[in-house]
Formats: structure tokens, C-alpha cells, sequence
């Protein structure tokens, strides 16, 4: 089967089983791209999934990379993922679900074949207010749910949670598309925590992708989000940081090959305030405090 989906504004077409093709919808949304054009062709199969004989040219965080000309080959236990300009694909080993090695590969092949020096997907939330957008980046767990969370809650429109689509314009700075999956916002910062039943593993509940903004906005700053030991802060970031927070925050390997293709967008987005905001140490008034800090980066960043 087929689909042409919509992964914040790029058209990707999924031709997999209709199991696959599930985990590649959980990962990007389900929303369907309106145009016939294709950025990205994403193939999943079953098959001889074994790696290439010689050592990895690189180790991402998850997965091994190999380099061969244009030709691109990312692997995990029992999945191999090979690109070759904008087409991919992904052979999963026959024998057990690999989808968590088959989600994973989806967003990293998919973000490295889809990067122009005009367009990048990273691995952040958008947040939006009146006709600017903040995107926030940060490791795992270090609060970007939170933030989005309690941004929703004060009334700013959330974007994406997960994964946005930065692009670059002649005019005007950068701007930030979000892809539509379904958010997963903790639980203990929404009015409606929901049944413990419903909760993931890190406490999270998910809520229709409904809830999300559509659209394009100006970014008007990039937000480095983390945990103070205090009652929280708004900080500034020096350059050496700023360039390595930003390009962590990709969802693509940061390996040379692949980097070298998000260069553009990264110092187009290097240009705009890059602010560091650590939430307060006390739960019970993290909502609240991620209020007050969101409104003085907006103020910083004049928008």
C-alpha cells in the first residue's frame, strides 16, 4: 500500500505493508500531503537486513552509518535503512517487530534525505504566539514536554511537540512548520491528566493531533530548554554552546556527510536570539514558572 504523507509541509511517500506503515504514521502524523510532488520516497520491506562487511564510517547515538558516494546506509539489530539521494529504503528482518529499529531509521533517513540548504527537520516543539514562533530543543527529558505542555495550557498554540520543519526564506528569516503527530504532553500539566491506563512510560498522555496549529510561522528565537536546581531562569548562551545545542537538535545523525547538508538552515537559525530557559526545580509551580519564563524570552526576542 500507499501514502502520500504530509511531514510538516515535505510530501513523503510510505509504500510499506499495513503494519509498517503504522509505525511510520505513529512517528510523523497521519495527515495526507494535498500535492502530487514527492521530496521523499520511503520504502519498507522485508528482508536480508545484514550490514555492510566493513566498519562503520560512523556511530550515531542509535544506529551505525556508512558512506559510499551518494549512497547512504544507516543500521540497528535486525534493520537496515540505505539512502540514495531522496529515495529510501528500509529492509526489516522477517523474524520479530524491530519497530522500535524501524521508527527510529524512518526519522533519520528520512531528515538526511529531505535536507536542502533551504529546509531541515529537527528534533524539537514549536510553540506560537500572534505571528512568531519559538522552537525549542533540548536532549531527552530535559523538558521540552513540559514546556509545550504548559505553553498550550497558557493559551499559545502548540505546533508540534516532537519533530518541526525549519526552512530558510530571501526574506525574513527562518520559519517553522510542525509535523502533525499526536502530542505527548505529561500528563500531571494537563487539566484532564486522563486514566494512568492511557500514560506511556514517562508519564505522558497523548492528545488528538487536532490540538496542534497548522501553518507556517517567522521563528522569532530558538529556546534551549533544561532543568535549573532553582526557581527557574531565562538565560543567555555563548557561541560555542549554541552551535553545538543546535545542531544536537537535529534529527538527522549530526555526522560530517549528513551535517554538512544542514548548514544553511543551522546559521540561518544561529542568527536569531538562541536563549537558554531552565524550568524551576518545584513541580507544583513548573507550569505556572514555564509561563513567566516563556513570556520573558518573548519579550527578549521582540516578538
Amino acid at each position: 500500500m500507499s501514502a502520500l504523507l504530509d511531514v510538516g509541509g515535505l510530501a513523503v511517500e510510505v509504500i510499506a505493508d499495513q503494519e509498517r506503515s503504522s509505525v511510520v504514521r505513529a512517528r510523523f502524523g497521519p495527515d495526507l500531503h494535498p500535492e502530487d510532488a514527492v521530496d521523499v520516497r520511503l520504502r519498507i520491506v522485508e528482508g536480508d537486513a545484514r550490514r555492510p562487511v566493513r566498519s562503520p564510517d560512523a556511530r550515531a547515538v542509535d544506529a551505525d552509518l556508512w558512506f559510499d558516494g551518494d549512497r547512504r546506509v544507516l543500521a540497528r539489530p535486525g534493520v537496515r535503512a540505505e539512502r540514495r539521494g531522496r529515495e529510501v529504503e528500509i529492509v526489516v528482518e522477517p523474524r520479530g517487530s524491530h519497530d522500535d529499529g524501524v521508527d527510529l531509521l524512518c526519522q533519520y533517513a528520512v531528515a538526511a534525505a529531505a535536507a536542502t540548504p533551504d529546509r531541515a527537520l529537527l528534533h524539537g516543539a514549536a510553540l506560537a504566539r500572534d505571528d512568531g514562533a519559538l522552537v525549542v530543543v533540548g536532549s531527552s527529558g530535559a523538558g521540552k514536554s513540559s514546556l509545550a505542555a504548559a505553553a498550550w495550557r497558557g493559551g499559545w498554540d502548540l505546533l508540534a511537540d516532537d519533530l518541526v520543519v525549519v526552512r530558510r526564506r530571501e526574506a525574513g528569516g527562518p520559519e517553522v512548520v510542525g509535523v502533525r503527530r499526536p502530542p505527548l504532553l505529561p500528563a500531571e500539566l494537563l487539566d484532564d491528566p486522563g486514566d494512568v491506563a492511557e500514560l506511556d512510560a514517562r508519564a505522558r498522555r497523548q492528545l488528538p493531533a487536532e490540538v496542534l496549529g497548522r501553518g507556517s510561522r517567522a521563528i522569532r528565537a530558538v529556546v534551549i530548554v533544561g532543568h535549573d536546581d532553582g526557581e527557574g531562569r531565562v538565560g543567555e548562551i555563548d557561541d560555542e554552546a549554541r552551535v553545538a545545542e543546535l545542531i544536537h537538535g537535529l534529527a538527522a545523525p549530526p555526522v560530517a556527510p549528513v551535517l554538512a547538508a544542514h548548514l544553511p538552515v543551522l546559521a540561518a537559525l544561529g542568527e536569531l536570539p538562541v536563549l537558554r530557559l531552565l524550568h524551576t526545580a518545584r513541580s507544583d509551580q513548573r507550569a505556572v514558572r514555564a509561563i513567566e519564563l516563556l513570556d520573558e524570552v518573548k519579550g527578549r526576542a521582540g516578538a
